[in-house]
């Protein structure tokens, strides 16, 4: 969902996606916080966010990634 004019907040629902490996949602206008439901996902090995007007912390759990940005 890169650079795909998504705006509002990342819905915690992301986390039903049990078998999702890579999530970009980056050059968007997302804002709020990154939801500590996507821990959920323990098969995802990249989360992408850059580009994006979040605020907050990332949760700790999303450390575990591969890779993160």
């Amino acid at each position: 969902l890169h650079q795909n004019s998504l705006s509002g907040t990342i819905p915690s629902e992301l986390s039903a996606l049990t078998s999702t490996t890579v999530l970009w949602l980056s050059q968007n206008s997302l804002s709020g916080t990154i939801p500590s439901e996507l821990t959920a996902l323990t098969s995802m090995t990249e989360l992408v966010l850059d580009t994006n007007v979040l605020s907050g912390t990332m949760p700790s759990e999303l450390s575990a990634l591969t890779s993160t940005t």
